[in-house]
């Protein structure tokens, strides 16, 4: 049985160099503002031939909407990066 706090359990965090937790450069929510921006390059480089299909209105307003979408789901405001043990026994949480 392990109690809270054992060294069994501070050795898994050896690989992020004295750090609790540490975020990933690119989560779920990043990876999809990363796909929506993809979408909206895709798009914007066949604007022609969706004007021609459906009109000019519409292909606009989708390529502003997927870029409004990928600007809002690359964000991330008020997120926890990191979280540090300090040797008097504080957390350092960096958001």
């Amino acid at each position: 049985m392990h109690k809270v706090g054992s060294f069994d359990q501070l050795a898994d965090h050896g690989s992020l160099k004295g750090k609790v937790f540490k975020s990933k450069a690119l989560n779920p929510q990043r990876i999809k503002g990363l796909a929506s921006f993809g979408l909206t390059y895709l798009g914007y480089s066949n604007l022609t031939a969706l004007s021609l299909l459906v009109g000019p209105t519409i292909p606009l307003v989708a390529l502003a909407a997927t870029t409004f979408y990928g600007m809002r789901s690359f964000n991330e405001a008020e997120f926890v990066s990191s979280i540090e043990s300090l040797e008097n026994g504080e957390l350092r949480i960096t958001v």
